[in-house]
């Protein structure tokens, strides 16, 4: 069985510390502690990825993506405009 640090994990979902010490602190995110060493099973880890992948699926609103991506510079507004259109058109079955 493998492991991963906090540090690792952060870093392969491109989150802070704080954020994995979050997902762990809610139960989101299975870990084993030995004194105060905290590792992460690597098996823990892809399947908080995988569900979280599948669970997210076309969630969120037009608004929260676009306050996500902060400033616009030239053509952002459109191109999050189109990704918001394709999107949409995905999730309708």
């Amino acid at each position: 069985m493998k492991f991963m640090t906090v540090n690792e994990v952060a870093e392969n979902l491109s989150v802070s510390r704080m954020t994995v010490s979050r997902l762990i602190s809610s139960g989101k995110l299975k870990v084993l502690k030995i004194n105060r060493t905290i590792r992460i099973p690597e098996q823990s880890f892809t399947d908080f990825v995988k569900r979280n992948m599948n669970s997210n699926t076309h969630k969120g609103t037009a608004r929260s993506m676009l306050k996500h991506c902060g400033k616009w510079v030239g053509n952002d507004a459109e191109e999050i405009i189109n990704l918001i259109e394709e999107t949409r058109a995905e999730a309708e079955f």
